[in-house]
């Protein structure tokens, strides 16, 4: 019984084997074996042209901290955070002991500034008219020496004709000698007044001028003038002395003046304060930081773009921003540009400026943005579900050609909402396979069903 089970067993296997070999066995397998599923899609030229939208927040375009000129306690703080202040309006006020006490020193010295440049003066005007006076009585002095000189001539005259009539004895020679002893009293007299010019004409006279480095004048009161001037010329260095010490005084206490009006401080700028770091009583040092003002009058509206988008705008490029929380639109254009992608996220940031007159826009509020992309270029576009494999910029797609699979490499210019858009290595019109399998290769017959 086994053997012949064994028997019917080998016998049928054979049958089975042979059945394999057969060619019509074969062709029947072939027509009943799954057909694989392609589906074709063509390419189609489309405008890329859709706006970027991003979200970012606004933020203070310019701030102004106001800094302390000089120490002080605070007094007074005349504004709160939140306060609107327009430029010169006070901030604060503060109290400086030691500028008030060098304030009355240089007062003081002031007032002896000028005291000293009243003495200086009127020892000026004294020296001049002391000088005036000795050119004056130099003048004088001459006259009366032309005086002597003409008595003394009429004196020798006289004595000339008594000498004969003494001689015939017409006078005594008691009467002859008081003559000749009134002609040696004049030459004496005359002698005495000489030295006497003589000293009193040192630095009056035109060698002094010459030394002095002065040029003598023709004129009578131009020459004077000249006399005087070179005769007071210490006086006239106390004189200048006086006027330096004088202006030296008047810029210190100017100098402390300023100081002291800095102990009020100011804002530079219109604005909104912001914060406010000390109060009523505290110590604030020099250059340190008081308060700080924003000007919310202008605002930044700042948004993060990613580097693949950032390519398609420029400087001017409109924006169109929204403020939810306001319920607000704003038209405004692309401000800035960061030259730097963020290291960590990889996005770029670009500002926008957003005028803001009534300050309804706070620093910190939440806006959107969109920015239409500027391009008019028509781009083959096929579905992305068509890419085999895409990198940073390329990808490759299976073509039907003649009924096989041809595999391209394409350079991508936008990938969006499911569809790619080529920008080299594919033309309008051609058939691609959408969606391949994995195991499609290149060459490989194509049996499809187009869409």
């Amino acid at each position: 019984m086994y053997a012949q089970c064994k028997i019917y067993i080998t016998a049928l296997l054979c049958m089975l084997a042979c059945l394999c070999a057969c060619p019509s066995y074969r062709a029947y397998e072939a027509a009943d074996a799954p057909k694989p599923d392609f589906s074709l899609v063509q390419a189609s030229n489309k405008k890329f042209d859709n706006d970027l939208a991003c979200f970012g927040s606004i933020a203070i375009r310019t701030k102004n901290d106001i800094t302390v000129r000089v120490q002080g306690i605070i007094n007074n703080v005349f504004v709160k955070e939140g306060s609107l202040v327009t430029a010169g309006q006070a901030i604060a006020s503060l109290q400086n002991v030691q500028l008030e006490i060098q304030k009355e020193q240089y007062e003081n010295a002031l007032r002896s500034g000028r005291a000293a440049l009243a003495m200086a003066e009127a020892r000026l005007e004294e020296a001049s008219l002391a000088v005036e006076g000795r050119y004056i009585a130099m003048d004088k002095k001459r006259l009366e020496l032309e005086q002597l000189e003409l008595e003394l001539a009429e004196e020798q005259e006289i004595l000339k004709s008594k000498k004969d009539l003494y001689e015939l004895g017409g006078i005594t020679e008691a009467a002859y000698r008081n003559l000749q002893l009134s002609r040696a009293a004049k030459e004496a007299g005359i002698s005495i007044l000489k030295k006497e010019m003589e000293i009193s004409e040192l630095g009056l006279r035109d060698i002094d001028l010459l030394n002095a480095g002065l040029e003598i004048p023709e004129d009578y009161a131009k020459k004077k003038r000249a006399i005087i001037l070179l005769n007071t010329r210490s006086a006239e260095a106390e004189l200048v002395s006086a006027r330096a010490a004088l202006a030296n005084a008047e810029k210190s206490l100017d100098s402390i003046m300023r100081l002291i009006s800095d102990l009020t401080v100011r804002s530079a700028t219109n604005g909104t304060i912001a914060a406010i770091y000390f109060q009523k009583g505290e110590h604030v040092s020099e250059y340190e930081k008081l308060a700080t003002v924003m000007d919310s009058s202008r605002l930044f509206a700042i948004f993060y773009i990613q580097e693949e988008d950032i390519t398609g705008f420029e400087i001017g490029s409109p924006m169109t921003i929204e403020i939810p929380s306001l319920k607000k639109t704003i038209h405004s254009e692309l401000e800035e540009i960061s030259p730097l992608a963020d290291p960590q996220s990889g996005n770029f940031i670009v500002k926008a400026v957003l005028e803001n007159a009534d300050l309804s826009i706070k620093p910190g509020m939440f806006a959107k943005c969109v920015i239409p992309r500027k391009n008019e270029e028509y781009y083959p576009v096929i579905p992305e579900s068509a890419l085999v494999k895409v990198g940073n910029s390329e990808g490759s797609v299976f073509c039907a050609s003649n009924g096989f699979a041809v595999l391209k490499t394409v350079q991508l210019f936008a990938i969006k909402d499911g569809f790619a858009w080529i920008k080299n290595g594919l033309s309008e019109g051609e058939t691609l396979v959408d969606k391949p399998s994995p195991f499609l290769k290149e060459g490989e017959k194509i049996y499809c069903n187009e869409k």
